[in-house]
């Protein structure tokens, strides 16, 4: 089996996409709070959660070199690298209708990790589905004749 550059890409996204999964993304301070509270991936929502369960699909697909799970790989990059855009925009929304009771809502770098290491995936990904081989002629099944001469 054949390491290329985009298997290597893949699998340092989907790592990266798993552990900024597992760093803060929010931190929330003010109001009656008496200290921050710090949100990681898994425990702002479905949106961190999904962004860990589609890294750890990415990656299991972008280590296995065929064009299928290549494809596969690219779909959960790009379903990874939604959620956590999603995540963003629920966590800005929150900032914004929060605002005016003296809350503060502060998007950490968990977040970006995983944003720009889903990326990473993706482009992993593509590149894997180039690298791939091509299927393997098939083999003449064993209950065929023998060739005539």
């Amino acid at each position: 089996m054949k390491v290329g550059l985009g298997m290597v890409l893949g699998i340092v996204g989907g790592l990266l996409t798993l552990i900024g999964a597992v760093l803060p993304w929010a931190t929330v301070s003010g109001g009656t709070l008496t200290s921050p509270l710090v949100f990681t991936g898994y425990g702002v929502g479905f949106g961190g959660v999904l962004v860990l369960v589609f890294g750890v699909l990415g990656l299991i697909c972008v280590a296995i070199p065929k064009k299928v799970t290549a494809i596969l790989a690219l779909i959960w990059g790009i379903l990874a690298l939604l959620f956590a855009l999603l995540t963003v925009v629920g966590l800005a929304a929150i900032a914004q209708s929060a605002g005016g009771s003296g809350v503060s809502v502060t998007t950490e770098y968990g977040v970006y990790v995983s944003l720009v290491f889903s990326l990473v995936l993706i482009i992993g990904a593509a590149l894997a589905y180039r690298e791939a081989r091509k299927a393997a002629p098939s083999m003449a099944s064993p209950m065929s004749p023998p060739p005539i001469q």
